[in-house]
């Protein structure tokens, strides 16, 4: 049973915060809501930002009023957001739709409405609207809650990374999708469509025209090579890319680097490929022994990391909905981390 957390102005909106807790009680869920709170030995603001870290899921509503504000110079409404995206938990989003007078509550709204981290964002304007749209949200989140651990996920990506034609020793980028819930895909009828999906790629500055593509056989899924890259479409709906993500053509040491820039645009280019729109999404990094995440350095000698132990990283998420702002965060994130982890600089030993 999920904890639900209700956050909202409370004063002026007390029967719409009625209606939240009535919603998240007919799905059989736990309501969070100030009100209830008893004596703690701490402050309010401690109390209420307490219970968002703990929640399973962060309930926002937002009307016209912005609110009290904190001595950080927003209002606590905004100060429970700001740590529920801190957590990465499921953010539920609900606005009502009313005139907004207050700049302050209407920057809030803009962010809210810009911010894709998870968010399911609906209007409302009665009390049995935004019932109902709660209902459907929450339906939706406990329908993802059945979705496939991220070992399994894991399996999967590893059968077609060992099975695959032509798998190179060199640095390699792996990045997977699988739709939550699973589809069935039908790989035959896919083949037709590989023109569609080369040019996405292209389109993505994964790959380009001028290289064309080749079309790669197999039992349990198709796809094709171009270039550096390989997509692969299994029946179960799992797309995986590889692709070489260092730079051989700029340098004498070029080939041991991975520029982050380079992983980021790839991995936001596989996104052209992705059909559905919540899954698990992937991306790793593997045969890193000799290789760093960074700019080829200029010169002509270098020191090369040996036999390092970290000889690859990858990381995973469970997105609910996929949006392209979430996503992008999400993989610059990982690749900032990637750079920290196989760093270069002139006195590695």
């Amino acid at each position: 049973m999920n904890k639900v957390f209700v956050s909202s102005v409370v004063g002026g909106m007390e029967a719409f915060r009625g209606a939240a807790k009535q919603a998240i009680t007919l799905m059989d869920q736990t309501p969070v809501m100030c009100e209830a709170f008893s004596a703690r030995p701490y402050s309010s603001e401690k109390a209420c930002i307490h219970e968002v870290e703990q929640c399973d899921v962060y309930l926002l509503i937002l009307g016209s009023a912005y609110g009290y504000e904190t001595p950080e110079g927003i209002s606590v409404t905004q100060a429970e957001f700001e740590a529920a995206k801190a957590t990465g938990k499921s953010i539920l989003a609900f606005i009502q739709q009313t005139p907004v007078d207050d700049a302050r509550q209407q920057a809030f709204i803009a962010e809210v409405e810009a911010y894709q981290a998870g968010v399911f964002r609906a209007g409302f304007s009665t009390e049995l609207e935004l019932n109902n749209e709660i209902v459907k949200a929450l339906r939706h989140i406990d329908t993802m809650s059945q979705a496939v651990s991220e070992e399994a996920f894991k399996t999967l990506i590893e059968q077609v990374i060992n099975e695959r034609h032509g798998y190179q020793d060199g640095p390699q980028l792996i990045l997977a999708f699988l739709p939550q819930p699973e589809r069935v895909t039908d790989i035959i009828a896919l083949e037709q469509k590989m023109d569609d999906y080369f040019a996405r790629l292209c389109q993505g500055g994964v790959t380009q025209f001028r290289d064309g593509y080749e079309l790669i056989d197999h039992a349990h899924w198709t796809g094709f090579s171009s270039g550096k890259c390989s997509v692969y479409f299994c029946a179960n709906g799992l797309t995986v890319l590889t692709a070489n993500p260092t730079q051989t053509s700029e340098g004498f040491f070029s080939g041991h680097f991975a520029p982050p820039q380079t992983l980021v645009s790839i991995a936001k280019g596989f996104r052209h490929v992705i059909a559905a729109n919540s899954g698990y999404v992937h991306i790793a990094l593997c045969n890193m022994e000799n290789t760093y995440v960074a700019n080829s350095p200029g010169g002509s000698s270098m020191t090369m990391r040996m036999f390092s132990k970290d000889e690859e990283a990858d990381f995973s998420r469970l997105f609910l909905p996929l949006t392209e702002g979430s996503y992008n965060e999400w993989v610059e994130q990982c690749v900032n981390r990637m750079a920290r982890i196989f760093r270069y600089n002139s006195n590695n030993e």
